[in-house]
């Protein structure tokens, strides 16, 4: 009952943009945030809807890790997990999402 996980184009720019922030300011964290934030996607592939389907955006399911927000669909007849955004909380939301 495994789901595939399936990074777009757009969340594989922001993991990107998010690594060349932190490692600026913050080397150590730059990796520990990315490595959890790749720990906790992977568990996706067991349980798609373990998170909340997003208010202003019923499209999607959001998963909170850190001060992230990361933005994904589930395909079931697929078995895919598509991960679309990986955001920061404090941005205005849904100008990213359209």
């Amino acid at each position: 009952m495994t789901y595939r996980i399936k990074y777009l184009p757009l969340a594989v720019q922001d993991l990107n943009d998010i690594a060349r922030y932190l490692s600026g300011f913050y080397p150590k964290t730059a990796s520990r945030v990315l490595k959890e934030m790749r720990d906790k996607i992977t568990k996706l592939s067991d349980n798609p809807k373990m998170c909340e389907i997003y208010p202003l955006d019923p499209v999607y399911r959001k998963m909170v890790i850190d001060q992230y927000l990361v933005f994904y669909q589930v395909n079931d007849p697929a078995r895919i997990v598509e991960i679309h955004r990986i955001l920061r909380g404090s941005w205005n939301l849904p100008q990213y999402l359209e």
